[in-house]
Formats: structure tokens, C-alpha cells, sequence
């Protein structure tokens, strides 16, 4: 894998969608990806020692990555994962959005 051969994380994101279209499925495995790709040794490290230590590596926490992947396909819908998934998704966006507003008004 090249190592550091972006600068931004949404560019490491786009790579990962174009290249390996699993991961447009799969936001662990998008994760994952992005993260070797950022820093080529992290296979090498326990999972406990990647989360407490994701500053000093240099990778950023897997909420950017998904909030990039987001950004992404809101622009370019051909780097979307299946329509099962997106359908899955937009189910919990409304269930979370009904549930923030019963707790508003309670």
C-alpha cells in the first residue's frame, strides 16, 4: 500500500470508495482501509492500542471517515453502497430523527 499519498482524509475516503467497492458497503471495513492506508502498520497493532492511540497515529476516528464518505456520495451517488444498505440507512436516519424529536417534545 502507498503510504501518505494524500493530504486529506476525504481524499484517503475517495480512493478507498473508487478502489475497493466493498467499502461502500461497509463502514468498518471503509475504516480499515482508510486507516492502512494512512498508516501502512497498523495491521501490526492490537484494536485496543489503534482506538487509544489514533492521535499519535495519525489517523482520524472513524466517525470523520464515515461523515466523509457521506460528503462523497452525496456528490457522486456511482460511489454508493448496495441498495439494500442505503435503504437500511436511510431507515435508521429516520428512526434516530422520530426518536430526537419524541425526546424533544417529552
Amino acid at each position: 500500500m502507498k503510504e501518505n499519498i494524500f493530504t486529506k482524509t476525504e481524499d484517503y475516503v475517495r480512493y478507498v470508495l473508487e478502489n475497493y467497492p466493498p467499502s461502500r458497503s461497509d463502514n468498518e471495513l471503509l475504516t480499515l482501509l482508510v486507516w492502512q492506508h494512512m498508516n501502512p502498520n497498523i495491521c501490526t497493532l492490537k484494536v485496543d492500542e489503534v482506538l487509544m492511540n489514533r492521535k499519535l497515529l495519525k489517523i482520524p476516528s472513524m466517525e470523520t471517515i464515515t461523515r466523509c464518505r457521506r460528503k462523497i456520495v452525496e456528490y457522486d451517488d456511482t460511489l454508493q453502497g448496495t441498495e439494500e444498505t442505503e435503504r437500511e440507512r436511510l431507515e435508521m436516519k429516520g428512526q434516530a430523527i422520530a426518536y430526537a424529536r419524541d425526546e424533544v417534545l417529552v
